[in-house]
């Protein structure tokens, strides 16, 4: 991978000997790789002989664009990070740079919420119909 290779020329180290510089390098690109192997992308991937078995996605509720659109900023990422991206509570927090307790909280808050713009949308809706 070339991050390692990155980190190895953007940092400004001295290693004792060839063999502690080679062994760093190593297990920088060892722990690299494995970050990737952890990532959402690869989590969701899948071989592509298998894909024509995975279902199609059920049908999108109509109200649910116009109802993301009025959450707070921090409630829209962390839904979309947590179900579009697949990101864990863990991994949002340390992309948003939060503690974890916030995130779960924004989550909760959220869902709350969109809940409660969508039942309003439905009353809304059922009125102007009935």
């Amino acid at each position: 991978m070339p991050d390692g290779f990155l980190r190895y020329l953007s940092e400004k180290r001295a290693f004792e000997s060839e063999a502690h510089e080679k062994a760093w390098i190593i297990r920088t690109t060892v722990n690299l790789c494995k970050n990737h192997l952890k990532s959402a992308f690869i989590r969701r991937a899948v071989p592509l002989e298998t894909a024509e078995e995975i279902p199609a996605a059920p049908e999108q509720i109509p109200e649910l664009p116009e109802a993301l659109k009025i959450l707070p900023e921090n409630y829209r990422i962390t839904l979309y990070l947590y179900y579009y991206e697949g990101y864990s509570v863990r991994e949002i927090a340390s992309i948003l740079g939060k503690r974890e307790n916030t995130v779960s909280a924004w989550l909760s808050r959220s869902r709350k919420r969109l809940r409660e713009i969508l039942s309003e949308e439905g009353k809304g809706a059922a009125a102007r119909e009935g």
